[in-house]
């Protein structure tokens, strides 16, 4: 709709931002999808957006390990946490914990 309205570039933004924020979406949209995603907004709007953001495709086996962390640490099961954790690091990931939950990372070389 926002396209429509006269190409509404703000509300398209915003609309944009609030999926990139939205924890549950995130959780369950693989990377591929999310950078596909983002390929047709780029498209639309013609920001050159994947120039400045780089998408890493994480593995699905990867993604898995952090939903386990994820739980573990709700669970305050902190050793199984730090388990986990190493693991995906000797996948070349790291886990960067914010306040409203977990990024995967590639571990630059």
């Amino acid at each position: 709709d926002f396209i429509q309205d006269d190409l509404n570039t703000p509300k398209v933004i915003a609309y944009v931002w609030d999926i990139l924020k939205d924890e549950e979406i995130l959780e369950n949209i693989n990377q591929q999808d999310l950078k596909t995603f983002i390929e047709h907004i780029d498209l639309i709007l013609g920001l050159k957006l994947l120039e400045h953001l780089e998408i890493e495709s994480i593995p699905e086996e990867i993604l898995a390990l952090q939903k386990e962390r994820g739980v573990a640490r709700q669970n305050k099961d902190w050793v199984k946490s730090d388990e986990l954790r190493q693991t995906i690091k000797k996948h070349g990931f790291d886990i960067l914990d914010k306040p409203d939950g977990s990024v995967v990372v590639k571990v630059s070389e």
